[in-house]
């Protein structure tokens, strides 16, 4: 392009009307038509035309071509001494640079190297993680498999197997709260290992017919007869503390029976020869505990009687015609008549507390009742006993014993 600008300003071209510069221009340097040479004259026309002076001097003819040529080429002679000068005056700074770029030349040629130690490493390393990938992948797939075997084992051996520690606490713990739940998880699994139809926890097996669940039938078979002893004596202890002299009925009734009602429903599952006999004994018991204390409380309430010593042989229900008419005999005005209640019934039913009579703190404090107060607070003893007793035997028993329990203090 340069050999080109340059005969290109040699030439003489005549002057042309500054619309008409960039024609006349191609037309005069008789350039091939070949579409290279084309692109390249209209790069360099672009080129020297992008100078407004000298489009301008173009465009009115002042320019000479010929002078501005060699002008130009004088520029680009002196330019070329000066950048030869500046060259020979840093030629000991270039050579330095040279040594430079040859040292950084190698130390690239030695990184690059190593650069290509470090790619077949780690080649090598992506192909042990891919294994170690694969491997990880597999033993994840392992890990959840033996997971979900041990959660289907363990279901299935919570169902059917008794731990040693519920064993021990059934043959030798206290009958309490954990002795319960032992009693009832042993219960549970009875049931369990005699199941004929498959289970979710037994995988699609009849629990059973599996050979764990027959060899653990016996075993939790005689288990269950032990704790059926020992629930059977410890029911009997509480029931023959309902016959010792000045004992608290409802406190022994409330926690010592009732807090273990559900192994009394084990016993009526397990053995109902037993839950039948525990219940007998009760009411045996309790039948005379009950007649006990309300022929005690009764011969108490008697000795409060007001009006037992105001009758005597002498007192009859009819009265004599002749006593009648002789009002104001003294045998008239001494007579009591005890059939007539007075104003003891209405302070007997106005009372303001209806509760029953202590009997040994009325007796202690020498108190006396009308004998219609006596039997008020007799009966609302005896309502509350049949309450207690109907309430407890309910719960404990899930059965009415009314007629067993009071059939003899009904009598008395």
């Amino acid at each position: 392009s340069c050999g080109l600008r340059l005969s290109f300003l040699t030439m003489e071209t005549p002057a042309l009307p500054s619309k008409n510069v960039e024609d006349a221009l191609a037309s005069s340097l008789n350039l091939p038509k070949e579409e290279s040479a084309a692109d390249q004259l209209s790069e360099d026309l672009a080129l020297f035309l992008s100078n407004p002076s000298l489009r301008a001097a173009l465009a009115d003819g002042s320019l000479d071509l010929a002078s501005y040529s060699s002008t130009v080429e004088e520029e680009l002679v002196e330019l070329e001494a000066k950048c030869i000068e500046n060259y020979r005056s840093k030629s000991s700074e270039i050579e330095m640079m040279h040594d430079d770029l040859l040292e950084c030349q190698t130390v690239l040629s030695s990184l690059r190297e190593m650069l290509l130690g470090f790619q077949a490493d780690l080649g090598g390393l992506s192909g042990e993680i891919r294994q170690l990938q694969e491997k990880s992948r597999t033993l994840d797939v392992q890990l959840k498999n033996r997971r979900e075997a041990e959660k289907g084992l363990r279901d299935f051996l919570t169902h059917i197997v008794v731990a040693p520690n519920l064993a021990q606490t059934i043959t030798s713990g206290t009958v309490n709260s954990t002795f319960l739940h032992a009693v009832q998880e042993l219960n549970q699994i009875h049931k369990d290992t005699r199941l004929t139809e498959p289970q979710d926890w037994s995988a699609s097996h009849s629990p059973g017919d599996t050979t764990a669940g027959m060899e653990m039938q016996a075993k939790v078979e005689t288990l269950r007869l032990l704790a059926i002893r020992r629930v059977r004596e410890y029911f009997l202890e509480q029931i023959a503390l309902l016959r010792r002299p000045q004992t608290n009925v409802r406190m022994i009734q409330v926690h010592g029976l009732l807090k273990y009602s559900a192994l009394q429903e084990f016993l009526h599952d397990a053995s109902p020869e037993i839950a039948t006999e525990i219940l007998n004994v009760y009411l045996e018991s309790m039948g005379k505990t009950l007649l006990q204390l309300f022929r005690t409380y009764q011969a108490q309430l008697l000795q409060l009687d007001t009006t037992k010593l105001a009758a005597t042989r002498q007192d009859v229900i009819a009265v004599e015609d002749s006593l009648l008419r002789d009002s104001l005999t003294t045998k008239a005005k001494k007579r009591v008549d005890l059939l007539f209640l007075g104003t003891r019934a209405a302070d007997c039913l106005d009372e303001a507390d209806p509760r029953p009579i202590l009997a040994h703190v009325a007796l202690a404090e020498g108190r006396r009742y009308p004998f219609e107060r006596l039997f008020r607070s007799l009966l609302g003893h005896l309502v509350d006993a049949v309450t207690n007793e109907h309430v407890f035997c309910r719960q404990f028993f899930k059965r009415d014993c009314f007629t067993p329990l009071f059939h003899g203090t009904l009598g008395v």
